[in-house]
């Protein structure tokens, strides 16, 4: 029985992975590839580093900077951080879990 289960757990995930690849890259002539954000990060990464694609220069953000005013920073504590971020990851999972229902 384990076996069986092994090999029908396998055949599961493995068709769920086609069927995903299916969809998203030959159904819809990769439109949702070539249009993603990972796409577009890569390619600015890749011309870059081709030295197709110069960076800007940071002299106008340098001058905004230090034509700023000083201010005061608020340092929190990280299990404040870490309790903040794990308020959000919940509310959204009910929030998901609620938007399946309706």
């Amino acid at each position: 029985m384990t076996r069986f289960t092994k090999l029908l757990s396998l055949a599961s995930i493995t068709s769920i992975v086609g069927i995903s690849y299916y969809s998203y890259f030959i159904n819809s002539n990769g439109y949702y590839y070539t249009h993603s954000q990972w796409k577009k990060v890569n390619d600015n990464v890749k011309s870059i580093l081709d030295k197709n694609r110069q960076i800007p220069p940071f002299q106008d953000k340098l001058e905004m900077l230090q034509n700023q005013e000083a201010r005061n920073v608020l340092v929190r504590p990280r299990i404040e951080i870490m309790k903040d971020i794990w308020n959000k990851s919940v509310r959204n999972s009910v929030e998901w879990i609620f938007s399946l229902g309706g």
